[in-house]
């Protein structure tokens, strides 16, 4: 191999790793700026420089990668007991607003155990009126989940704490699974002759004779008697006088 034919082959080398260093650059400026979501749909994401720096710290198989949510915002740590009794907990759904609002702004800040809240913040952060807050705070309040350590002053709002007692919370009871299988349940079973009969059976006949219903041989009744006819297509047979 003389010199020229080496020059050329490092010539050619030297073309392909930087061909291959700019697809890595524009594959890494895609993943920035574009997503693909659970569809398969291409999503565009806002460019975050103190996001992004977040993001690469993170392995690839961290989901926090593929997240929208700017985490440089912050985040609220919930321990997993809260969790699972919320899952459990007999509440409404105004009564998971509030608390979730709560929540958000007593573990939201490290070190905090209790806030002022207003009912103008609950109607903001939840979209509820102020008649509904009130009776879900009572209620909260009723079951001890939330704590009322003061009440509303001219110029303070009342102090809120979420009770850490977690198990006197009212839970659901689990209910034991039915043995009887599904195929001898009876859903909308229609009874005929003191006799449960099979869904999908229709008992009413199709031919309804004059008789049955009693109507008098009045205008009035054969109207009312071929209306109901054509409502229900069904066929109805008058006796020849």
């Amino acid at each position: 191999m003389n010199a020229i034919e080496q020059l050329r082959q490092k010539h050619l080398k030297r073309l392909a790793w930087e061909r291959e260093q700019e697809r890595e650059a524009q594959e890494q400026e895609a993943e920035r700026s574009r997503e693909f979501d659970d569809h398969g749909r291409m999503r565009v994401r806002p460019y975050n420089p103190g996001m992004e720096k977040i993001r690469e710290g993170l392995p690839k198989w961290d989901p926090r990668r593929h997240w929208d949510i700017d985490i440089g915002k912050g985040f609220t740590p919930i321990y997993h007991e809260v969790l699972e009794q919320l899952a459990h907990a007999h509440l409404t759904g105004p009564d998971y607003a509030i608390l979730l609002v709560v929540i958000r702004k007593i573990l939201g800040w490290r070190g905090k155990f209790q806030d002022r809240i207003s009912i103008t913040q609950f109607m903001t952060h939840t979209g509820l009126d102020k008649r509904t807050i009130q009776a879900s705070l009572d209620r909260l309040r009723r079951i001890n989940v939330l704590l009322k350590l003061s009440e509303p002053t001219a110029r303070t709002a009342t102090t809120w704490a979420l009770n850490r007692q977690t198990r006197n919370w009212p839970v659901r009871q689990a209910k034991p699974p039915s043995k009887s299988p599904a195929s001898v349940r009876y859903i909308n079973a229609a009874r005929r002759d003191g006799k449960i009969a099979p869904v999908g059976v229709r008992i009413v006949p199709r031919t309804i004779d004059k008789e049955q219903y009693k109507l008098k041989e009045t205008k009035e009744g054969n109207h009312f008697q071929t209306a109901t006819a054509r409502r229900f297509k069904l066929k109805v047979i008058r006796k020849e006088r």
